[in-house]
């Protein structure tokens, strides 16, 4: 069963589920999961795109909330990501619900620029980039978009929600 801790004033946030959704998250990227022809389709992504009820859409939103249920099903805990599958309305949620933070931590969800999500991986850096782990992006290096690990998030660009 998850650990009951608080964590920062939220109780219904585990560290033993962010955690573990991190775990699943950077195993995803592992084992790596790409689009088919960069159009939103693929085997694996599929699977993340199923917890929306769309096919072909973008699932930035859907692969981290994807991390977090299957961490939930493994923990035995209830999933405390919304199913929320777009970064403005999760962003207006996180608002609403008080549940944005200044600092980053490993476990929080990221919101880019209001438009892509990402699971934070660790504490920013001293250059002020937030690591993280992503689905629906791409490295730069290749035009190639699936699940990725990713350094280049600046801290001032990011929202961070708490679940």
């Amino acid at each position: 069963m998850a650990d009951d801790k608080a964590q920062g004033g939220f109780p219904e946030f585990h560290d033993e589920l962010a955690a573990e959704a991190v775990k699943i998250a950077l195993a995803e990227e592992a084992q790596g999961v790409f689009e088919n022809d960069n159009d939103d389709r693929g085997p694996r992504v599929d699977e993340y795109q199923a917890v929306g009820g769309t096919l072909g859409q973008p699932w930035c939103a859907k692969f981290a909330y994807w991390c977090f249920q299957q961490a939930a099903l493994k923990l035995g805990c209830s999933n405390s990501f919304p199913r929320i599958f777009a970064a403005g309305p999760l962003e207006k949620w996180g608002e609403q619900k008080q549940r944005l933070v200044v600092e980053p931590r490993r476990g929080n969800v990221l919101i880019w620029k209001h438009r892509h999500v990402a699971i934070v991986t660790g504490p920013a850096l001293d250059n002020g980039i937030v690591p993280s782990v992503e689905g629906n992006t791409w490295t730069g290096r290749i035009r190639k978009d699936g699940v990725y690990t990713r350094k280049v998030r600046e801290v001032s660009d990011c929202k961070f929600v708490r679940l």
